[in-house]
């Protein structure tokens, strides 16, 4: 894929074709934002960031950092069906009033090279973050904001028709804890 702006292009690039095969597998039953267009994860997994672990699948996200044990960020993947060709997507992040968040309660969203495929005790398969995407405030009972002076590629991008599209939320700062039920909140991407 080419785009205009080269630094801008190696973001969305990464963000949209994160993997270029595309998933026969069926969309998941997670959170279902209210309106429209959306997508919400095939699956998310837990990393973490010390041992290269791999919690894949499971039903809750969590972004935290203490700095006294692992780090722990959320592996989310979509699955992006071929009709959205031509379409521009843009990835949201909503908790409602069940989620946990504490410290700073940003958070950075990257791309990754592939989605996880399983459950790691350790490397190899581990984090595959790649490019820079955006940086969002979390908040209780209501839909993240992107904020200024980051990159902000996954607030608008083409959409990947018929591929996966793997990202990461990775804890921003010394102290924080964002966890969230993912039947009831969570990343979502819109199109339009």
């Amino acid at each position: 894929m080419q785009f205009i702006n080269s630094v801008i292009a190696a973001s969305i690039l990464a963000f949209a074709a994160a993997a270029p095969t595309p998933s026969p597998e069926p969309q998941s039953t997670y959170y279902s934002p209210t309106g429209g267009n959306y997508i919400v994860p095939k699956t998310i997994s837990q990393y973490s960031v010390w041992t290269g672990a791999v919690n894949y699948n499971t039903n809750f996200g969590k972004i935290f950092k203490d700095g006294k044990t692992t780090d722990i960020t959320t592996l989310a993947t979509f699955d992006v069906p071929a009709s959205l060709a031509g379409k521009t997507c843009s990835l949201h992040f909503v908790l409602d009033n069940t989620a946990t968040v504490t410290g700073s309660g940003t958070f950075d969203v990257f791309t990754s090279q592939a989605p996880a495929t399983q459950s790691t005790t350790t490397w190899p398969q581990g984090n595959l973050r790649d490019e820079h995407a955006g940086r969002m405030k979390a908040v209780v009972g209501g839909e993240a904001t992107y904020l200024d002076g980051f990159p902000v590629h996954a607030k608008s991008f083409p959409c990947p028709a018929g591929y996966l599209l793997a990202g990461e939320l990775v804890g921003t700062g010394d102290n924080i804890n964002i966890a969230w039920n993912e039947y009831v909140a969570g990343a979502y991407i819109s199109y339009a």
